[in-house]
């Protein structure tokens, strides 16, 4: 792999004869996930309320007087981390909890649905953090 900007390439043109099948996917796959990212993270920075984005900038700035040599890239995993597991991952686990979906008194989540959401927050976890997904995992 090589780094191109922010994204990785694969040395192995998707269009050069003899280019496993498997490669074209993964490209391909790659392509579609750093778009959609870019797009859902530029569409959903204003949508977070000024007190998260305040808190996220109060904090940023408390690592880097802390930590002065930290790298950046450390600093805003941190502070992306506490933002994802204290708020996002929460209401994708537990949407009733939050008032995210309309649930009547009568009829909850089911079984199936609270484990399918877990695992969507699984994916979620293991991708933010950099870790490969098996089916294993799931």
């Amino acid at each position: 792999m090589k780094k191109t900007g922010q994204y990785y390439t694969y040395l192995t043109k998707a269009g050069e004869p003899g280019t496993p099948q498997y490669i074209k996917h993964i490209q391909n796959y790659t392509i579609l996930i750093n778009v959609f990212l870019v797009l859902v993270i530029v569409s959903l920075l204003l949508t977070f309320r000024y007190g998260m984005r305040y808190m996220a900038k109060v904090l940023r700035n408390a690592l880097h007087e802390k930590f002065p040599d930290a790298p950046e890239k450390d600093v805003l995993k941190i502070v992306g981390n506490l933002i994802y597991y204290r708020y996002i991952n929460s209401a994708i686990v537990a949407p009733d909890a939050f008032d995210i979906i309309d649930v009547s008194a009568y009829k909850g989540l089911t079984n199936d649905q609270r484990r399918n959401l877990g695992s969507i927050a699984k994916i979620l976890q293991f991708a933010a953090s950099n870790k490969g997904v098996s089916y294993c995992n799931i």
